[in-house]
């Protein structure tokens, strides 16, 4: 439950005071996918900000067969802003999904979240407001949690297909040492520019989406992260880790779990597109002068 998370305090973060416009709207943008152990708690979180900002909740449901729905309605009737739900007849994927809420949402900051992430409030609007006031920031990503207190690993290096084929064998062999794309002394303990951060807790200003597009419907689940990461950094802006902020993860891995199975095949269709969308296989440097380019 929410109310056991342990978040670190950090008592010298962002001594300046902030105004934040209260005319300034969030808007929330979750997929669920038989999310019915978490997405309570999930909504939980949102509804804690209530008091504080002016809030917009967009779900897209991507077929569940489970409660999911069920639970999804009697927030809405529990809840006093916005918030719609978007049932779709199947499994639509993470961009087609995200694409449909981001498109109906009418906040000046979007929040793309995953429906196994939790919070407390502590530090919300200091994070809002970095965001507002850096606008080469495309997308500001908080330190993520496991359950156990573990942080994950949540920004890495831009991959190579090398890496991702070995990572598929680690998993497949229940071993996983190839972590050559992870930062050595992650986590930061200041805002740092990163390559790549997981979509499970974006912060992203409305903007963006116009700058940069909706995410590539070309890929069914991943790696649609990694890939607006790097449509980010060519449109010269940011990816940031933002480590005053702590989200709790209880993250599903899916494909780790079954690893032949629908969702896993697509993820290596989708590094083959990846891959061949940027045309380097094999070169971390290759996509590094890409980016540093813009």
């Amino acid at each position: 439950m929410i109310k056991s998370i342990k978040f670190t305090k950090f008592e010298n973060v962002n001594k300046m005071e902030y105004n934040l416009k209260s005319n300034i709207k969030v808007s929330f943008v979750i997929l669920t996918w038989n999310s019915e152990k978490y997405i309570r708690n999930c909504i939980n979180s949102i509804n804690k900000l209530y008091s504080q900002l002016s809030l917009e909740l967009i779900i897209v449901d991507n077929g569940s067969e489970d409660s999911t729905l069920q639970k999804l309605q009697d927030s809405k009737r529990s809840v006093n802003y916005p918030f719609k739900i978007i049932s779709l007849p199947k499994n639509e994927g993470t961009t087609v999904s995200r694409n449909l809420a981001v498109k109906q949402a009418k906040g000046d900051i979007l929040i793309i979240m995953d429906s196994d992430v939790e919070f407390n409030s502590h530090g919300f609007k200091d994070m809002i407001n970095y965001l507002r006031l850096h606008p080469k920031i495309g997308i500001l990503a908080p330190k993520i949690l496991y359950p156990n207190g573990e942080i994950q690993h949540s920004c890495k290096k831009f991959p190579t297909f090398t890496l991702k084929i070995l990572r598929l064998v680690g998993i497949l062999t229940r071993f996983f040492p190839f972590q050559h794309d992870f930062y050595p002394n992650f986590p930061f303990n200041n805002t740092t520019d990163v390559d790549t951060a997981i979509s499970a807790f974006w912060v992203m200003k409305r903007d963006i989406f116009e700058l940069v597009g909706y995410l590539d419907e070309n890929i069914f689940y991943s790696p649609e992260d990694i890939d607006y990461c790097v449509r980010i950094w060519l449109a010269g802006r940011k990816v940031v880790f933002y480590p005053h902020f702590e989200v709790m993860h209880y993250t599903q891995q899916i494909s780790h779990r079954s690893p032949f199975n629908r969702i896993s095949r697509s993820h290596l269709k989708g590094l083959i597109y990846y891959f061949n969308k940027y045309n380097y296989w094999l070169s971390y440097k290759k996509i590094k002068r890409l980016v540093n380019k813009t």
